[in-house]
């Protein structure tokens, strides 16, 4: 019994098992609302992602359409607008991307884009440099075809200048052009001349058109490579801009597919949430239901005097250590203090009837005695009626005798003689007296002890 206290001391309670049912099912929904938690926000990063995606589109498009404009004009405003377009671009695109990665969206597609993004940079840096050494080309060259000008002019020879004019021309054309038949011709027409100044000996004029032909040369060299990285350019802007499609087609598809698992996961929170409190709620009215009946029927069985029996449910139950287990517990106590109570009160009731069988046998023999008593007062008063009436003749006969004695002196010795037996009857009168008086006390003690018993 002490174990079983012990027990519903120190373990949980039927409030406790409650709680801690409660605790169990609170884990289990933070849990789920942790998962929704996520997937809300996973869905929320592929948002924002696509969201940056769109924007560094945005800022590709707006890369290609001053691209175009930098490679027709060569302007250096418009190449510092695209580097800063390609810059936000590509800072956008390492965002999405690490984002999209983490979500394992567009794993490879993702930073194909953005080494492409990266490449096209440094192609537009790349092309930039060589539209700086193009420039500083054309420069050179027209410097040297104004030279050559003024020198056929000042030696007056027409065949020269005509040679420069049409160089010129030419040179003017490929470096618009920027083909190399254009610059071929250019050269063409330059080696003409330089052979015609050659053939007048005319030195100055010959270096001065070599020196020119090897700036044509370094002009269509570098035009060419622009023109490369012109067309380099234009294939990974293709390929970036393909890229952002599939990146975004990747992330809606993602989006799509985590709102329908935040849809379910969240239908299937208030599922469990629904089905948790049916259950909890159920089990706990069947077991409380199970127990009371339990209780109840060990009730009724001490109601209707069975102080003996023990239900194996109750057995059961009293090894609990919550409050059906106390109550148990005190029920048995109880059981056991009543069953010890009746068989208290049986014995002492068997008790008292063999007491009240031993005052009636003394009952009875008391009064047996005090009726001899009463025949004995009775024979005593007889006979101290007839003693009073020998006292009353023995008397007479004392006077009658004192009378005697008076007239006949002679008598006295009779008369002493007579004297002296009626002093033995009055002894023995006295005597009789005395056996009255002690037959009488006895006789009131008697009656005394028979009225204390009855």
């Amino acid at each position: 019994m002490d174990k079983k206290r012990s027990l519903g001391t120190h373990g949980l309670g039927v409030g406790g098992q409650m709680q801690l049912r409660s605790v169990w099912s609170m884990l289990f929904i933070l849990l789920l609302t942790v998962l929704a938690y996520r997937a809300v926000g996973r869905l929320d990063s592929v948002t924002d992602s696509q969201t940056q995606i769109q924007l560094a589109n945005a800022h590709m498009a707006e890369v290609s359409r001053q691209g175009e404009m930098f490679y027709a004009f060569g302007d250096t405003a418009t190449f510092h607008k695209v580097i800063l377009q390609l810059d936000s671009a590509l800072e956008l695109t390492e965002m999405s991307v690490r984002h999209l990665g983490q979500l394992d969206v567009a794993s490879d597609l993702g930073p194909q884009v953005l080494d492409t993004v990266r490449a096209l940079r440094q192609c537009y840096q790349s092309a930039g440099a060589k539209r700086t050494e193009v420039e500083d080309y054309r420069k050179q060259m027209f410097a040297l075809l104004a030279l050559c000008k003024e020198k056929a002019i000042a030696r007056g020879d027409s065949h020269l200048l005509d040679w420069v004019g049409r160089a010129e021309v030419d040179a003017t054309t490929a470096s618009t052009s920027w083909a190399n038949k254009d610059f071929n011709k250019a050269l063409s027409t330059l080696a003409q001349a330089q052979h015609y100044a050659a053939a007048q000996a005319y030195a100055p004029m010959a270096d001065t058109l070599a020196s020119l032909s090897t700036s044509i040369e370094h002009l269509a060299r570098s035009s060419a490579e622009h023109i490369v990285f012109e067309d380099r350019s234009r294939t990974l802007m293709s390929f970036v801009l393909d890229g952002y499609v599939g990146i975004s087609m990747s992330a809606r598809e993602m989006s799509h597919a985590l709102a329908i698992n935040t849809r379910w996961l969240l239908l299937g929170l208030a599922a469990v949430l629904f089905f948790l409190s049916y259950w909890f709620n159920h089990t706990q009215s069947r077991k409380f239901s199970s127990m009371l009946r339990v209780v109840l029927q060990q009730l009724g069985l001490i109601a209707g005097g069975d102080l003996a029996t023990q239900l194996p449910a109750t057995q059961r139950l009293s090894m609990r250590s919550d409050e059906f287990g106390e109550v148990v517990r005190s029920l048995q106590t109880m059981q056991d203090t009543l069953a010890e109570m009746i068989t208290g009160v049986r014995q002492a009731a068997e008790g008292i009837d063999k007491s009240s069988q031993t005052m009636l046998s003394h009952a009875d023999r008391l009064r047996m005695q005090a009726m001899a008593q009463a025949v004995a007062s009775e024979k005593s008063v007889q006979t101290i009626e007839a003693m009073s009436g020998n006292i009353e003749q023995n008397t007479q006969y004392a006077h009658r005798a004192k009378t005697i004695a008076k007239e006949n002196q002679a008598t006295l010795v009779d008369f002493k003689q007579a004297a002296q037996e009626s002093g033995d009857t009055l002894q023995a009168i006295q005597s009789t007296i005395g056996l009255i008086d002690s037959i009488a006390a006895q006789t009131d003690i008697l009656a005394l002890n028979a009225a204390v018993e009855a």
